[in-house]
């Protein structure tokens, strides 16, 4: 027993050294029509924020200026704000938000959560087939999912796995490193 407190200490320890920066993009707070989802991503932000994680909306980061002092186009600007945020969560359930799907998730795969209507049409259908044929599967939720809390605390939840999985991935790095013969590359 006292060992697995150790185990467990160690790990938590590591785990806590693991704050992520996550981007959460969906409707904007001006978006009447879609207030719902903006209430959910602003849950989504506040629970992150209470598990110590730095969260944030495009809107909250502001422009991107260049040197002269003008605002970059919105799409740089959001390609950017992608690169520079460890995860992206986005509620994509407005036309802002399904552009930011369909034109920066192929590059995230798995530093993105993305969230579809489970009904969706049209372009977001299309959209929805298009994704795991890039290695991206949506996650879906319809309006009674928007009611509750299960979309914010998924998205904890995926934040989670992330932060275990880097833990991880730097225990398997020290052990390959430390079990090096050899402290080449293989090509040389």
């Amino acid at each position: 027993m006292q060992e697995q407190k150790r185990v467990r200490g160690k790990f938590l320890q590591a785990l806590a050294g693991y704050k992520f920066k996550v981007l959460i993009w969906g409707p904007s707070e001006s978006n009447a029509e879609k207030r719902d989802v903006y209430a959910k991503r602003e849950q989504i932000r506040d629970l992150l924020r209470n598990r110590q994680q730095d969260a944030f909306f495009s809107e909250e980061v502001g422009p991107i200026r260049d040197e002269l002092g003008n605002a970059l186009p919105i799409n740089v600007a959001e390609l950017l704000q992608s690169e520079y945020f460890d995860l992206v969560i986005n509620v994509a359930d407005s036309s802002g938000s399904l552009m930011e799907a369909e034109k920066f998730t192929e590059g995230l795969q798995n530093q993105c959560l993305l969230w579809l209507r489970k009904e969706a049409k049209g372009f977001q259908f299309v959209l929805a087939i298009k994704l795991p044929t890039i290695g991206l599967t949506p996650i879906y939720f319809d309006d009674a999912d928007l009611k509750g809390s299960v979309i914010a605390l998924a998205s904890e939840d995926g934040v989670h796995t992330m932060r275990m999985q880097e833990v991880n991935y730097d225990v398997l790095q020290e052990r390959i490193t430390r079990n090096r013969i050899r402290k080449k590359g293989w090509i040389q």
